[in-house]
């Protein structure tokens, strides 16, 4: 009787099952007489997991991406010597009639492994991992002011103060005039309404309709709050946008100061970005159809400037789910649905080829024929897989970006309607098709 097996590709190799107090390690069969043990969650408590590791000669740990429990595992590992994977909870299936315990999970996580089972998760360097955490709380912070400006309006609507729904903007230069003159206890139509910015297309007659209202306390005292909560998540994300301009002078080893505090727009950044990502990747992102400066950075948190972990751009599409997902069962193709990629990255690309609805480049011409035909949805996942690819080649190859003329036929404004422009009959002579025929 033959005995199939898999064949060994980490044989000294570890499985760790994380969890919020304690971690579970499993040894590769045969290091000690106990290969199972448990840790917990201190920083001594990981200094020593990683030195009884480096003591039983393991090269190669693996452990599950869940929550932000892997991170201070994962770089004490680095730190020691000891190389370590992430791989997606989804990969790992339990068999069905064992238990589920810690103990097991870490066990069945080294032999997968082990075997080459399990196919490890993309982390940027540590580097790009800290310039990350800086632009996922730039996002917080905006999401946060979002809500406020929510709430601006909800308290102006149970006063009956309809200024949000004359003013194009309410946190603009008119809006947050009157706003903070209310809060201060002005009341006076006409006095807010001269606080008006002189680029207001709305009349004095409808300002000073809009902001009549009962003036309720309690609304008032739910405006005022939701105003100091404002202000105070505006200056937290000004001071991040200067740690993430100093970060990005970092990286890209720039010799220039970071630029001084612009007057901001929306959620734009207070200082110049463009020039700071342009010295890091060495090419001009926003070159690319649908990618604002915003796009570019959130793109290069995220992934980085070193794709060397994808062979091919089919690999890293494949990666952000921007691929079909072909699930072939009988020899017929059931589904081609792309797979559930919960990505940062992939979103950014998402939203940059939805912004190309109305954009006459090359990839708006692309998107809207397979909108009509397929549904929207699909066209943007389209879309997105080819924005990816561009990406990839600009950080894997190098180079500028050139923007891709638009391909659809267009008549001239000269030709059309004039009887010249009409087409000669053919000629008689097939052997000379490129002749006219001449008259006598």
């Amino acid at each position: 009787m033959n005995e199939y097996k898999f064949p060994v590709v980490y044989p000294n190799s570890a499985g760790i099952d994380l969890g919020s107090t304690s971690h579970w390690v499993a040894a590769f069969p045969g290091s000690c007489e106990k290969p199972i043990r448990s840790f917990g969650s201190f920083t001594c408590d990981l200094t020593a997991m990683a030195l009884w590791l480096k003591g039983l000669g393991v090269t190669h740990t693996v452990m599950e991406a869940t929550g932000p429990y892997w991170f201070q595992v994962y770089e004490s590992l680095q730190a020691h010597g000891i190389h370590a994977d992430l791989v997606d909870p989804r990969s790992v299936s339990r068999l069905p009639g064992r238990k589920k315990t810690d103990r097991i999970d870490s066990s069945g996580l080294q032999r997968m492994y082990a075997c080459g089972m399990l196919s490890p998760c993309f982390v940027p360097s540590a580097e790009i991992l800290a310039l990350r955490t800086y632009h996922r709380r730039r996002q917080s912070l905006v999401e946060s002011c979002s809500q406020q400006i929510l709430m601006f309006q909800q308290s102006l609507t149970l006063m009956n103060v309809q200024i949000h729904h004359v003013l194009s903007d309410v946190t603009g230069v008119s809006g947050m005039r009157m706003l903070r003159a209310i809060v201060s206890g002005e009341r006076d139509g006409k006095v807010l309404a001269a606080m008006r910015d002189k680029r207001v297309k709305a009349s004095e007659e409808d300002i000073v309709k809009s902001l009549e209202g009962n003036w309720a306390p309690e609304h008032l005292y739910c405006l005022k709050q939701s105003l100091a909560i404002y202000d105070m998540l505006c200056e937290q994300l000004a001071d991040t946008d200067r740690q993430i301009a100093l970060e990005l002078a970092r990286l890209s080893q720039s010799q220039n100061k970071p630029a001084k505090t612009l007057t901001p727009h929306k959620k734009q950044p207070r200082f110049e970005l463009r020039t700071y990502l342009e010295e890091l990747t060495g090419c001009d992102l926003t070159q690319v159809e649908g990618f604002e400066v915003l796009t570019a950075l959130s793109l290069v948190s995220e992934l980085g400037t070193d794709l060397s972990r994808f062979p091919t751009a089919k690999h890293f599409t494949s990666y952000l789910g921007l691929c079909p997902n072909n699930r072939i069962t009988g020899g017929k193709v059931r589904s081609r649905r792309s797979a559930h990629v919960s990505s940062a990255a992939a979103k950014s690309f998402r939203l940059a080829a939805h912004s190309l609805h109305r954009s006459r480049s090359y990839l708006g011409a692309f998107l809207r024929p397979v909108a009509a035909r397929r549904g929207m949805p699909k066209a943007i996942t389209a879309t997105a897989r080819k924005l990816a690819e561009r990406y990839y080649m600009l950080m894997a190859k190098g180079g500028q970006y050139m923007m891709q003329a638009n391909n659809t036929l267009k008549r001239s404004t000269s030709n059309v309607g004039s009887r010249d422009s009409r087409r000669l009959p053919q000629t008689s002579d097939s052997h000379s098709p490129n002749s006219r025929r001449t008259r006598n």
